[in-house]
């Protein structure tokens, strides 16, 4: 689990360096793919950290809510503006 959140870290800081130099999407989709990726990140974390059965359980269902809605965003963004 730990080289997944440091893969995900390593992608986000990919991700935000090039897109400082590179405009590779539009506003809302580049705020939604940070904080996308942020919350997934801190979910994750609180994962590691948490010793319960059931808050392993709930962090792991948040962050899994959190990547759905980052991907429902990602592909109705247009739609959801109007």
């Amino acid at each position: 689990m730990k080289s997944v959140i440091s893969l995900l870290a390593v992608g986000m800081v990919f991700y935000q360096l090039v897109s400082t130099q590179i405009l590779l999407q539009d506003t809302i989709p580049h705020l939604n793919t940070h904080l996308g990726l942020s919350l997934t990140l801190i979910l994750l974390v609180g994962f590691l950290k948490t010793k319960s059965r059931v808050g392993k359980i709930l962090a792991i269902g948040l962050a899994s809510t959190a990547v759905f809605c980052f991907f429902y965003v990602q592909v109705q963004w247009v739609e959801l503006q109007t």
